[in-house]
C-alpha cells in the first residue's frame, strides 16, 4: 500500500510505493512500507534535522520554509520561494562574538554600542557619539545624531540644510566650510574666525559679496505696539495715536530699523530713547508723512536713536 506524504498546506509531495526511498523530492529520505534500511534511513533523516543540514552546500530539492546552516558563511538561512535568505543573529558582549557572518549584529557592551558585521568589519550602528572627519567629505553622504561633528579639513556637501533637516550640537569647521556650487559656489564661507557668503575670503566676521536684505516685519496698527526686535526690521502703518514699547532689545551692537507711515498721528515712545541733538523727536515734518527711525543698543546706557523724515 503506497504512502501519500502531505506537505503542510495540504498539498501532496509524493506518493511513495512499497520498498521505495525517495531522496529526489526534498532533502530527506522518505521511506516507504518494507524498506530492510529503515532504521538507518530515519536515524539519517533525524541527524541531518539536528545538523540543519549543516554544510557548504544547499540542500537539493528544498521546500518552502526548510532551515539550512552554511558552514561557509557560517550563518542560519531559511528558504523563501525562490532563495536562501541569511537569518541575522543578535548577542552582546564586550568582543565580538567568534564565528560572525555578514549581517549579524551585537551590542558592545564596554562601549555601550550597537555594531553590525559587514566585510570582516564591525561598524557602528548608533549611538554614534562624537564623529572627527579628517579628509574632505563630499556629496551627498548624512550624519544623523546629537554629538558634535569636528571637521579638520575642507567640507563640502550638496546642502547645509533643507526643510525637516536638524543638526543638533556643534558644527566645527577649523579648515573652511563650503556649501554651494556652480553658479552658488562659496554661497556660504566660513573659517575658524569670520564667514562669508559669495566670498571665499572673508577678511572680518561677516563679509558679504551683494546686497544685504533684511525682510520687513509688518507690525499691525493699535493704540499699543510693542516692537520686537529680535527682527531688525518693521514696517508700521499708523491709523491713529500710539504708545510704542520695544522687546528683546538688550543686547550691544543691536540695531533695529523701523518704516513708519502715518507720522501725523501722535507717537509716544520709551524714556530710555536718546534723539539727535537730545530734542523731543517730531517726525511729523515730512510732508509725505513717512519717517525712517534706527536705534541702536550701546554697550551701556539709554538707545540712541536717529530719524529722517519724508
Amino acid at each position: 500500500m503506497a504512502y501519500n506524504i502531505i506537505k503542510t498546506n495540504g498539498t501532496t509531495l509524493v506518493s511513495l510505493n512499497d520498498g521505495e526511498v525517495n531522496t529526489s523530492v526534498c532533502s530527506l529520505a522518505l521511506i516507504g512500507r518494507n524498506v530492510s534500511t529503515y532504521g538507518e534511513r530515519i536515524n539519517d533523516n533525524f541527524v541531518r534535522l539536528l545538523e540543519n543540514a549543516a554544510k557548504s552546500d544547499a540542500p537539493i530539492a528544498p521546500l518552502v520554509g526548510q532551515l539550512w546552516y552554511d558552514t561557509g558563511t557560517k550563518q542560519l538561512k531559511y528558504r523563501n520561494t525562490t532563495d536562501w535568505v541569511g537569518i541575522s543573529s543578535y548577542t552582546k558582549g564586550t568582543t565580538a562574538p567568534s564565528g560572525i557572518s555578514d549581517g549579524d549584529t551585537w551590542y558592545d557592551t564596554t562601549n555601550k554600542k550597537l555594531k553590525i558585521h559587514i566585510d570582516s568589519t564591525d561598524s557602528v550602528i548608533g549611538p554614534l557619539g562624537n564623529v572627527t572627519l579628517s579628509g574632505d567629505l563630499s556629496g551627498t553622504a548624512a550624519y544623523s545624531g546629537s554629538a558634535n561633528i569636528t571637521v579638520t579639513a575642507s567640507l563640502v556637501v550638496d546642502r547645509v540644510k533643507k526643510t525637516g533637516d536638524t543638526l543638533t550640537g556643534q558644527l566645527n569647521a577649523s579648515a573652511g566650510f563650503t556649501a554651494g556650487s556652480g553658479t552658488t559656489a562659496n554661497l556660504i564661507y566660513a573659517t575658524g574666525t569670520a564667514v562669508g557668503i559669495l566670498n571665499n575670503d572673508p577678511k572680518v566676521a561677516l563679509d558679504v559679496v551683494g546686497a544685504i536684505r533684511m525682510v520687513p516685519v509688518t507690525d499691525p496698527y493699535s493704540s499699543n505696539i510693542t516692537i520686537d526686535a529680535t527682527y531688525g526690521n518693521h514696517q508700521i502703518t499708523l491709523t491713529g495715536p500710539t504708545t510704542f514699547d520695544i522687546s528683546n532689545f538688550s543686547n550691544a551692537g543691536q540695531t533695529l530699523r523701523l518704516v513708519i507711515v502715518g507720522t501725523n498721528y501722535s507717537m509716544t515712545w520709551p524714556v530710555n530713547i536718546y534723539w539727535p541733538n537730545g530734542a523731543t523727536q517730531n517726525l511729523a515734518n515730512g510732508p509725505q508723512k513717512i519717517a525712517v527711525v534706527t536705534l541702536i543698543k550701546p554697550a551701556s546706557g539709554n538707545l540712541l536713536a536717529t530719524y529722517v523724515s519724508y
